[in-house]
């Protein structure tokens, strides 16, 4: 009984000094990614932007900007418009069957190749929204390539 209470008081002191998310900048800016890397050309590839944690990097429906596209050569490029400035990060795979979804094996290692933002890997999962992060200005422009593997 004893504990809880400790509990309690500990994570109610822990709420008051924890720091509040801090809000996005006023504006946006545009998001250019070109992507590499693709085993071949059957398929689609699905690229999309997040501007914050959930969802990322395998939820499109979380992101604020989504689309797929055919792979018509060694390289993809898409734009993105619009997307709200502060912090975001982008996600990509070759979709090869054109299910829509990120296929894995019997352990859960993406057998499709996928990318994101910055090169982020996980050491025993996907990579995080803080470490794929990019920092998009009010009316800036940012170009990133990002390799599928």
């Amino acid at each position: 009984m004893i504990q809880r209470i400790l509990l309690a008081v500990w994570l109610s002191a822990a709420a008051c000094v924890a720091t509040p998310p801090s809000p996005r900048p006023a504006g946006a800016g545009d998001v250019q990614v070109r992507l590499t890397g693709f085993a071949d050309r059957r398929g689609q590839v699905l690229v999309s932007v997040f501007v914050d944690a959930p969802g990322f990097p395998d939820d499109p429906r979380q992101a604020v900007r989504s689309v797929n596209l055919p792979i018509d050569g060694d390289a993809v490029v898409v734009g993105f418009e619009g997307v709200p400035a502060g912090a975001s990060a982008v996600a990509a795979f070759h979709d090869v069957d054109a299910d829509f979804q990120l296929d894995t094996n019997a352990l859960g290692i993406p057998t499709e190749r996928w990318g994101v933002s910055r090169g982020g890997r996980g050491p025993f999962g996907p990579p995080s929204f803080a470490d794929s992060r990019l920092e998009l200005a009010s009316g800036a422009e940012l170009a990133i390539d990002i390799e599928l593997r």
